[in-house]
């Protein structure tokens, strides 16, 4: 979402705090010292890089590293007398461990809030931000950004100095108590965290399961009271997500982030983009393929019998077909015609004065197999090029030979959707010389999951190498067919057959 569409979404109304403050970062993150001005993300994706630097955080909370099983361990040693209580102190002792394990949750919640609410700014200093960039200024005269506005960082600054030594220390690490090693004490605290909480969770749920503990334990107080606790750690394990939300957003932006994460998932981000582009262009294929067998103009067998007339024809005639074949084939690995230049005749050589609705037929050899009328659209023009005249008993001959050409001298299967040409065509409805949006997504009904527009914008932009909704030509779909076929053999998307 680029700044004038998320304005539009700013006077509306309609984003919340929440999704301000991912813009915010988004844009910060991808353009440090202009976070509002647009630009373009390439192959990286910010919030895809968050899922996967969420999940690997979520993972080192599972995973207790040694550093926190030798925090851990003498922690449980120390409250193992705390089972030989009598109940009333045990049952004080179990409450006041839930309050001190919420507070603790607490004050890393309110820690992490601070550090986040001090990175990005409240929702009414982004609206006027955005209402100043719209206001008519000169190209190098931005507004300051509300990052731009704060004072300097020195939270903590005395106390990371002295944990850091003389090294300059980067502004975002001095938010973190400790300084750059902030973010790595932080994580071990709240694994730390996590971990007595499981623990304390395990045992008073034992405590009120166990029978010995229902009648002896709790006989005081009653054994209702047992929930207390239980009901605290809950509590304050219902801060964890938060906590973990906030610890992973602020440990993966700016510097603080991980260039050898953010090149992984550059590179998970490439591969999903390819699987998903060769399976739209093997859908084309396939469509294409299709239609061109749906049609019984174009079997084989008329066309080597086409080509065995041909030969017959006098040395003349043929050269006459050749000069005006090549006069409008493209050049390629076998040259064609398309049906672009068969329009391009079609005005050169003035057929509509001489044909009726000469090019609404050719339009239709490729869409109803209308095979008789292109060929004598096609005869119309080669008897006025060549000047030849054929006797009466060859003048069926003559429209056959005209088919020949419109299936420019392919003795196999005349249209096929490997062929980036037929492809083309087969997209290019129209016949305009180019394929919109709409063409694709006529076509690709029925692909699953399912092609959205905007999911068709971008690829339009990356066939075109332009601007987004850009039309695409001949020369792009090639260019683009070839690419992919030279990514798939270096990547092996799924689907591919390409080795």
């Amino acid at each position: 979402m680029g700044v004038f569409e998320f304005q539009k979404l700013i006077e509306s109304g309609q984003p919340s705090d929440a999704a301000l403050r991912f813009w915010f970062l988004r844009f910060r993150f991808m353009n440090p010292l202009t976070p509002f001005v647009p630009h373009q993300e390439g192959d990286f994706a910010f919030g895809e890089f968050l899922s996967e630097r969420l999940s690997e955080a979520l993972l080192h909370m599972v995973e207790i590293p040694v550093s926190t099983w030798l925090l851990f361990i003498p922690l449980l040693l120390c409250l193992r007398p705390v089972f030989g209580f009598n109940p009333t102190p045990l049952m004080e002792f179990l409450v006041f461990a839930a309050g001190g394990l919420l507070f603790f949750n607490l004050f890393l919640f309110w820690r992490l809030e601070t550090i986040m609410n001090y990175h990005t700014p409240s929702s009414k200093e982004i609206s006027e931000y955005l209402q100043a960039l719209a206001q008519p200024r000169k190209a190098a005269q931005l507004p300051q950004a509300p990052l731009e506005l704060l004072p300097p960082i020195t939270r903590n600054g005395a106390l990371c100095g002295l944990i850091r030594g003389a090294r300059v220390m980067n502004a975002q690490e001095s938010l973190f108590i400790l300084g750059p090693r902030g973010v790595p004490a932080l994580r071990t605290l709240i694994q730390l965290s996590l971990s007595l909480h499981v623990v304390a969770v395990t045992v008073t749920a034992k405590l009120l399961l166990s029978p010995h503990y229902q009648h002896v334990m709790f006989a005081v107080l009653g054994y209702w009271s047992g929930f207390a606790p239980l009901l605290i750690l809950l509590l304050s394990m219902g801060l964890f997500p938060a906590i973990a939300t906030n610890f992973t957003l602020l440990s993966n932006i700016g510097s603080l982030a991980s260039r050898q994460a953010i090149a992984a998932s550059a590179h998970r981000v490439q591969l999903q983009q390819l699987e998903r582009q060769y399976q739209i262009l093997q859908f084309l294929r396939f469509r294409a393929d299709t239609f061109f067998a749906s049609h019984p103009g174009r079997a084989m067998g008329e066309i080597e019998e086409a080509n065995q007339i041909y030969s017959s024809l006098p040395p003349e005639v043929q050269k006459g077909y050749q000069d005006v074949f090549h006069a409008f084939a493209k050049i390629d690995v076998e040259p064609r015609i398309s049906l672009e230049n068969i329009f391009k005749m079609i005005e050169a050589f003035a057929l509509e004065e001489r044909i009726p609705d000469c090019r609404a037929k050719a339009g239709e050899t490729r869409i109803s197999g209308m095979l008789q009328e292109a060929a004598n659209m096609i005869m119309h023009l080669l008897e006025d090029e060549t000047r030849a005249s054929l006797p009466p008993h060859l003048r069926e001959t003559q429209k056959r030979v005209g088919w020949i050409f419109l299936l420019f001298l392919d003795s196999r299967n005349p249209f096929s959707g490997e062929n980036s040409q037929d492809l083309f065509d087969f997209l290019d409805d129209d016949a305009d010389g180019y394929v919109t949006m709409n063409d694709f997504l006529e076509n690709l009904e029925g692909l699953r999951p399912a092609a959205s527009e905007e999911e068709i914008k971008q690829l339009l932009a990356t066939i075109s190498h332009g601007a987004r909704g850009e039309l695409v030509g001949y020369n792009q779909l090639a260019s683009w067919i070839d690419e992919m076929e030279d990514r798939a053999r270096e990547f092996q998307p799924k689907g591919s057959s390409i080795r």
